[in-house]
C-alpha cells in the first residue's frame, strides 16, 4: 500500500478529530512514551436495560462509567502544532 505508520520509534495513528486552533489555523497533535500516560478506571460501567411504556414500549439503555487519565513524566508528553494551510 506504501504507507509509512512507523518512524523512528513512533507510531502513527490517524485522526480526524484533532482541535485545530481558532486565532492560528493549527492543528494541535501530540507525542508520548506509552509509559507517560496512565488510565484509572474508578468505577465498573453499570448498565441498565429497561422498557419504556410511556413510548411505546421503546426501549431504554443507560450506562455509567467514571474514568481518568493523567501524565506521570511531563517530558514525554509533547504538543505539536501543525500548520495545514
Amino acid at each position: 500500500q506504501g504507507h509509512i505508520d512507523t518512524f523512528m520509534a513512533f507510531k502513527f495513528l490517524k485522526s480526524t478529530r484533532l482541535p485545530v486552533g481558532a486565532d492560528t489555523g493549527a492543528t494541535s497533535s501530540y507525542a508520548f512514551a506509552q509509559d507517560a500516560i496512565v488510565l484509572a478506571i474508578a468505577q465498573e460501567p453499570e448498565v441498565s436495560i429497561s422498557v419504556r411504556h410511556d413510548l411505546c414500549d421503546s426501549v431504554q439503555v443507560f450506562s455509567t462509567l467514571s474514568i481518568g487519565a493523567t501524565r506521570v513524566e511531563g517530558p514525554a508528553v509533547v504538543e505539536i502544532e501543525l500548520d495545514t494551510a
